[in-house]
Protein backbone atom coordinates (compact mmCIF):
# COMPACT_ATOMS: atom_id res chain seq x y z
CA UNK A 1 0.00 0.00 0.00
CA UNK A 2 1.31 3.67 -1.23
CA UNK A 3 -0.03 6.45 1.04
CA UNK A 4 0.62 9.66 1.03
CA UNK A 5 -0.86 12.74 2.51
CA UNK A 6 -5.05 11.97 1.72
CA UNK A 7 -4.24 9.77 -1.19
CA UNK A 8 -3.33 5.98 -0.80
CA UNK A 9 -3.05 3.13 -3.36
CA UNK A 10 -3.72 -0.36 -2.90
CA UNK A 11 -2.97 -2.90 -5.51
CA UNK A 12 -3.73 -0.10 -8.15
CA UNK A 13 -6.89 0.76 -7.21
CA UNK A 14 -7.21 4.38 -5.83
CA UNK A 15 -8.65 5.05 -2.37
CA UNK A 16 -12.02 6.55 -1.01
CA UNK A 17 -10.56 9.94 -0.77
CA UNK A 18 -9.49 10.04 -4.68
CA UNK A 19 -12.75 9.52 -5.61
CA UNK A 20 -14.69 13.06 -4.46
CA UNK A 21 -13.59 16.34 -6.33
CA UNK A 22 -10.22 17.21 -5.10
CA UNK A 23 -11.40 21.41 -6.08
CA UNK A 24 -14.39 23.31 -5.99
CA UNK A 25 -13.60 25.10 -9.18
CA UNK A 26 -12.10 22.15 -11.59
CA UNK A 27 -14.79 19.19 -10.31
CA UNK A 28 -11.66 16.86 -11.07
CA UNK A 29 -11.10 14.01 -9.30
CA UNK A 30 -7.46 12.85 -9.97
CA UNK A 31 -4.44 15.25 -9.18
CA UNK A 32 -3.71 14.47 -13.49
CA UNK A 33 -7.47 15.95 -14.38
CA UNK A 34 -6.78 19.12 -12.57
CA UNK A 35 -3.76 19.35 -14.48
CA UNK A 36 -5.43 19.06 -17.68
CA UNK A 37 -8.06 21.77 -16.60
CA UNK A 38 -5.59 24.22 -15.53
CA UNK A 39 -3.78 23.59 -18.72
CA UNK A 40 -6.49 24.62 -20.58
CA UNK A 41 -7.88 27.69 -17.76
CA UNK A 42 -6.91 30.65 -17.01
CA UNK A 43 -6.81 31.59 -12.77
CA UNK A 44 -8.58 35.31 -13.74
CA UNK A 45 -11.51 33.30 -14.81
CA UNK A 46 -12.17 32.11 -11.70
CA UNK A 47 -10.34 34.69 -8.99
CA UNK A 48 -14.02 35.57 -7.51
CA UNK A 49 -14.15 32.03 -6.46
CA UNK A 50 -10.63 31.89 -4.87
CA UNK A 51 -10.44 32.50 -1.10
CA UNK A 52 -7.85 34.39 0.47
CA UNK A 53 -5.40 32.78 2.68
CA UNK A 54 -3.40 34.83 5.54
CA UNK A 55 -0.74 33.50 6.94
CA UNK A 56 0.77 33.53 10.20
Amino acid sequence: MLVTGKISIENGEVGEDMKNPKTSISKSNTYEEIGKFWDTHDLSEYWEQTDVIVNG
